[in-house]
């Protein structure tokens, strides 16, 4: 929260904070580069209805997100399934039943046990499709995880 010289509390203004398409954080129109700045930040992520928030004691900090709020930047097999990196260096399974094609055909999924969208980077995508199927006769294409077809697409 920024203060006035004052210290008058009646003109406290908001940050205005925005996570661009490819996840990069920006205070106003700086970007955020400092790793432990960006960790606080990823993790105090939270998002509801109305919208991406930070929650700072009583106080509610919009968060403006162009596109996902996070991006899946490396796509790896696992035994039977695939693990993801994400941006901020952390790694999880894959949700096949969370794979969808969005705008100009990125893949998305969604991550952190579900509560957030993540788009696919071009490489972690190209790492994807190398396991997608195409689909017979106007059918959705498919992934196969653990013996379990996902449609993925249409």
């Amino acid at each position: 929260l920024l203060v006035t010289p004052e210290g008058d509390p009646s003109s406290f203004r908001l940050p205005r904070l925005r996570i661009d398409r490819d996840g990069g954080w920006f205070h106003e129109d700086d970007e955020v580069m400092h790793e432990g700045i960006l960790e606080s930040l990823r993790q105090g992520l939270e998002v509801d209805a109305a919208g991406h928030f930070l929650q700072i004691g009583p106080v509610r900090v919009p968060v403006e997100v162009e596109d996902a709020p996070f991006s899946v930047v490396r796509l790896e097999t696992e035994g039977e399934g695939f693990v993801l990196t994400l941006n901020d260096m952390s790694r999880e399974p894959l949700d096949p039943a969370t794979l969808r094609l969005g705008a100009m055909d990125a893949p998305y999924c969604r991550v952190k046990a579900g509560r957030f969208e993540a788009r696919f980077t071009r490489a972690a995508a190209w790492q994807l499709l190398q396991h997608v199927e195409p689909g017979e006769a106007g059918a959705p294409a498919t992934v196969t995880v653990g013996g379990r077809r996902y449609a993925f697409g249409d």
